[in-house]
């Protein structure tokens, strides 16, 4: 997979058909769609001579410019999640339909490279039942800690993590949050971020009950940047959206970050810098009036500095168009990557690349 990173949108579509049309039209630049509550109703009528009135088919909306994943269902079912993922991208998307968490309500989804997992996606809705919660099956599943992941969704759930000030917490949010903590989640929502607008009540307070959490494996590398959640719910919903982006391994975003702007210690002048040192240390000492421990201390780190400025070349920030560790060897890869025709060279190219830029990281 050659792309440079992938926008992933979650939203609780709010089971308006109007507005998840809106989405699919309006968001070019997302790469993956993961939808709550879309709108899934009936879309076509199948009739024959022996069923005249006919049989209603379910479905949610389409668009040229999407693949639609459901979970598998029967005719009398209600989807309450979706995936759409930007048809660019139909042969690196792997829906899981044996997964444990491939429910109604749930959704396993893996962004593939060639035939490795670079990236797990949860799609998550929760539904309440009358009493309890309905997360059962969530709490009892475990994670793969080697796969980079991220967890998004409606969680319908108040905790004192997450929630705004005053807003009092589900029953069940202390055994969420400890699901959350056994498989090594972390939360990307800022604080005091509301994500649900309730329509019904005028005064009701915003709150937060739609998440996104990724594990140590996606954080370690920061291959998952900083979450945007939309000001305010989005078009005929009454949720606010979550955006994330990420970044593959081979991406040339993963920039490193820059080297202190000091000295460059090459062993080669160590020596000089060690005479100079002793040089400065003998021959400047504080006067007998002036030996105390803040005066020897600063007296000590001046000549520091001073050996260093004398000796070693100052260190340089990286190329603003480049990679720091970008070597000769990625650019050949680069290129056979890109140049390789359709098939079995352009896969095993491609592998290469990924290799020989994980190897240089």
């Amino acid at each position: 997979m050659l792309v440079q990173h992938l926008q992933i949108k979650s939203v609780n579509a709010h089971r308006s058909n109007n507005g998840m049309h809106s989405l699919l039209q309006q968001d070019d630049n997302i790469d993956i769609l993961l939808i709550q509550e879309p709108w899934f109703y009936t879309v076509a009528t199948i009739c024959s001579d022996t069923d005249p009135e006919g049989m209603q088919q379910k479905g949610i909306p389409l668009n040229d410019k999407w693949v639609t994943h459901l979970p598998q269902h029967t005719q009398s079912d209600t989807c309450k999640v979706a995936i759409y993922t930007a048809k660019l991208l139909n042969q690196t998307i792997k829906i899981h339909y044996d997964h444990p968490l491939a429910t109604l309500e749930s959704m396993v989804a893996d962004v593939m490279d060639d035939d490795q997992v670079i990236l797990q996606l949860y799609n998550i809705y929760h539904k309440v039942p009358e009493r309890g919660h309905g997360l059962c099956t969530l709490l009892t599943h475990d994670l793969n800690d080697l796969i980079p992941t991220a967890v998004l969704g409606d969680f319908n759930t108040h905790s004192l993590w997450w929630s705004l000030v005053g807003q009092p917490p589900s029953s069940w949010a202390r055994d969420l949050t400890n699901w959350f903590n056994a498989q090594g989640l972390t939360c990307l929502n800022p604080h005091d971020t509301p994500t649900w607008y309730n329509p019904l009540t005028c005064n009701a307070t915003p709150t937060t009950i739609d998440l996104a959490l990724i594990n140590k494996a996606a954080a370690f590398l920061g291959q998952i940047r900083d979450l945007h959640i939309s000001d305010g719910p989005i078009l005929l919903s009454d949720h606010a959206s979550l955006m994330l982006t990420f970044y593959p391994i081979t991406s040339l975003h993963l920039i490193l970050p820059p080297a202190p702007a000091r000295y460059n210690a090459d062993p080669k002048l160590k020596d000089d810098w060690q005479k100079t040192f002793k040089h400065l240390m003998e021959t400047c000492q504080p006067t007998p009036n002036d030996l105390n421990l803040n005066t020897l201390i600063t007296n000590f780190d001046t000549h520091i500095q001073a050996a260093c400025k004398a000796t070693l070349k100052p260190r340089r920030n990286p190329h603003p168009k480049g990679a720091r560790w970008w070597m000769e060897e990625c650019t050949h890869l680069h290129t056979a990557a890109h140049s390789a025709p359709p098939g079995p060279m352009c896969k095993s190219a491609s592998r290469a690349l990924q290799l020989g830029v994980s190897h240089v990281k």
